[in-house]
């Protein structure tokens, strides 16, 4: 396995695909988010095959609703479908938690897309944003785009796949002392985002994967 540990932004740079107008870390007001969401049983199911990204959205709307708040994972190992940060969250994954994207295409497909038809050439990333600010990623722990399926059918017929982690048009973003591993395309992309700090972060995947 290769292993990239990126400790500043400037680092980054140099393998994520994003646009830096300006830097400035906002982790202390990253951290102010109030309401808490604990990942328990009557939460989420850290089962490695219940698919979380409901539950895990509905935490997210509800924290966000509430003014701010934390989406916390524990204790498990948990599966989801693709979810949207929004303002004011953190999304705190425990190094006793892992998260893993779901390899089910049709997961990924764009909203209202005709299931009927081929598959689409653009699929949805795993964690998305657009027009949100002030969100945060962090805990210690793992997110596991899960690969090695994408890389394969990539390889042999060019398929469609998504990126780890996408974020477009916001402000104040915090990645910090997490590992993401095995993104099928891209690990982190942010487009047009300005005040990003990411630290501390650990990028696993390897050396002949096509991301």
């Amino acid at each position: 396995m290769n292993k990239i540990t990126t400790y500043t932004l400037m680092v980054a740079a140099a393998i994520l695909a994003c646009s830096f107008p300006a830097f400035a870390g906002n982790r202390a007001e990253n951290a102010l988010h109030k309401k808490l969401f604990i990942a328990a049983s009557s939460d989420f199911v850290g089962d490695s095959t219940t698919n979380n990204a409901n539950a895990i959205q509905a935490a997210i709307d509800s924290a966000n609703a509430a003014g701010g708040g934390v989406v916390e994972l524990k204790n498990g190992k948990f599966l989801s479908g693709p979810f949207t940060m929004e303002s004011n969250v953190t999304l705190r994954i425990d190094p006793s938690a892992t998260l893993y994207a779901t390899t089910y295409v049709k997961d990924y497909y764009p909203a209202n897309y005709d299931t009927t038809l081929p598959p689409p050439s653009n699929l949805n990333p795993f964690i998305y944003c657009d027009h949100d600010s002030n969100i945060t990623i962090t805990g210690g722990g793992t997110i596991d785009g899960n690969g090695q399926p994408w890389w394969a059918a990539y390889k042999a017929t060019k398929a469609a796949r998504p990126r780890l982690i996408e974020f477009w048009n916001t402000n104040h973003i915090v990645i910090d002392s997490v590992t993401l591993e095995n993104s099928p395309m891209f690990h982190v992309s942010l487009e047009n985002s300005w005040y990003d700090t990411l630290e501390y972060d650990t990028i696993y995947a390897p050396s002949n994967s096509p991301n």
